[in-house]
């Protein structure tokens, strides 16, 4: 292997470096999504149409996957339809 002169060595070093600092830059603000908690349960949530159905998530979760979240437990429940 040929030896490298000291000012190659010294480019070598800032490109990685550079590289480390990218790779460890935070995403933007606006790239992020919502990291949701992994604890489930039963949810009315209502569907994009305005169907509701009982489901087991979280709020988070069923931001996520489009649906809104309508009360804690199950659908139907106190005369609610």
């Amino acid at each position: 292997m040929p030896k490298r002169r000291p000012r190659e060595v010294e480019k070598i070093a800032m490109l990685a470096l550079g590289a480390l600092v990218i790779v460890a830059a935070p995403p933007q603000p606006g790239a992020q999504q919502e990291i949701c908690p992994q604890f489930l349960a039963a949810y009315c949530v209502a569907q994009p149409g305005g169907a509701r159905m009982t489901m087991q998530t979280n709020p988070c979760l069923a931001r996520q996957r489009g649906f809104e979240v309508v009360r804690r437990g199950a659908c139907g429940q106190d005369g609610e339809r």
